[in-house]
């Protein structure tokens, strides 16, 4: 009715129930509607073409199929709220897609010639107001829906199953445009089937990843926080970002984000930006880091700044480096060894507008050849640094720092052992330093 097309070239698609409905109508709303229920191209058949441009708004669903199987349930976007109901204008888009297997190709006999096998591609432009989802497989790949509604708010999920195998991913299917882009050698398991990726925009943002597994040889790279900060990393080993939900944002009358990364093993960098006002993390690692098994890193922006870094262990050659304090202090690590810091680094600005700062920064051990710890993590932006060969903090090492009607700063070095120690840590701004071999 408004001069859309739905173009079909096909090689071979497999026998099913074939096309249900290809509708368009333009009366005070747009809708339009393509349903078919099976189409596969079976290995060693010639490969299918399928072209669409059917929904109402213009968007289109392309995929190209050398080998594999196509199991696409439903291809349906409106624009109305409801077609009975004209006026509403709201915009929906759904894709559902069982499974897409590409490349699955059988153990080859001892002495046969393994087959060639074709990439398989497949593109779509199909959410209602004009995201795409991308795929191009070297193994399986396992994509339960992708849904779009915007009507008075805005709405996206994506939800993934497995990713296996020598494929690109991308995606920019949530509802105000950030995207998932994934790049991987090994294995990639999204841990909820239902909702990989979600995202609301309402009265409130709020995005939601969880990733449960990233194997050998993976990079990712994704914006997907509510508010546009990004996580991106590349592993030689593997990445576990928790059990729980590895990033949270949301933004109401308050910013808040959360990283509960579990164990990040092998050779590979990462970096973060994801605390809800915009602070960094970033990481190498030749050994492991963990951290804690609750939220690593949290960041609250209300009537307050508040900020807690939880480090469980970081081993190996590695180089961390954060800035995530509240009010824009950093904490930077360098450990030829083993760095362990139970406690936490908080900061807290303007606690309930009673107007002060506080700061806190507790290390229970910090201990390896050439370790090196630099951190500016005090309230009102004094400095601690520490150069060692060897420095074991096995009381409580701490540095808090008050600044109310008063100001008050405490330092506490329980044991400092071979190596060298430079200490500023006064709250107005004397200085204290040791020196230790």
């Amino acid at each position: 009715a408004i001069g859309n097309s739905a173009s079909l070239t096909a090689g071979t698609i497999g026998t099913g129930d074939g096309f249900d409905t290809v509708s368009q109508e333009n009366l005070n709303a747009q809708f339009a509607d393509l349903e078919w229920h099976f189409g596969a191209v079976q290995p060693g058949e010639s490969g299918a073409v399928l072209g669409a441009t059917v929904a109402a708004l213009g968007n289109s669903l392309t995929l190209t199929a050398e080998t594999g199987d196509l199991y696409l349930d439903t291809v349906i976007q409106t624009n109305l709220g409801d077609k009975s109901t004209a006026g509403t204008f709201g915009q929906q888009a759904n894709i559902s897609i069982s499974t897409i297997n590409s490349l699955a190709a059988p153990a080859t006999p001892v002495g046969v010639d393994a087959p060639t096998y074709e990439t398989f591609d497949a593109e779509m432009v199909a959410a209602a107001i004009g995201n795409s989802a991308t795929l191009n497989a070297g193994g399986d790949i396992l994509l339960d829906q992708v849904t779009q509604t915007v009507e008075a708010k805005q709405r996206a999920a994506i939800g993934m199953g497995g990713i296996y195998g020598l494929g690109d991913l991308s995606v920019t299917a949530v509802a105000i445009g950030n995207s998932l882009s994934i790049d991987a050698g090994g294995d990639i398991a999204f841990d909820k089937t239902d909702g990989g990726i979600d995202q609301i925009f309402k009265r409130s943002l709020t995005a939601d990843v969880d990733v449960n597994h990233i194997g050998v040889d993976g990079a990712l790279d994704f914006t997907s926080a509510a508010i546009g900060n990004s996580l991106s990393i590349a592993a030689g080993g593997d990445i576990d970002l928790g059990d729980g939900n590895g990033i949270d944002q949301s933004n109401t009358l308050w910013q808040r984000a959360t990283v509960d990364l579990g164990e990040i093993n092998g050779i590979g960098d990462m970096s973060l930006t994801t605390v809800a006002i915009g602070n960094s993390l970033s990481m190498t690692a030749d050994g492991g880091f963990g951290f804690g098994d609750e939220g690593a890193i949290e960041q609250t922006n209300s009537r307050y700044q508040e900020v807690a870094i939880g480090l469980g262990e970081l081993n190996g050659a590695g180089v961390a480096e954060l800035t995530a304090a509240a009010i824009g202090n950093s904490l930077s690590l360098d450990a030829g060894g083993a760095l362990s810091g139970t406690g936490s680094i908080t900061q807290t600005n303007d606690g309930v507008n009673e107007g002060y700062q506080v700061a806190s920064l507790d290390l229970t051990g910090t201990t390896g050849s050439f370790a090196s710890f630099d951190a500016t993590a005090v309230a009102i932006g004094n400095s601690l640094s520490l150069s060692a060969g060897s420095f074991a903090g096995t009381g409580t090492l701490s540095i808090v720092q008050t600044n109310a009607y008063d100001q008050t700063v405490s330092l506490n070095l329980a044991d400092a052992g071979i190596g060298a120690g430079a200490v500023t840590s006064a709250a107005i701004g004397n200085s204290a330093s040791v020196t230790i071999k």
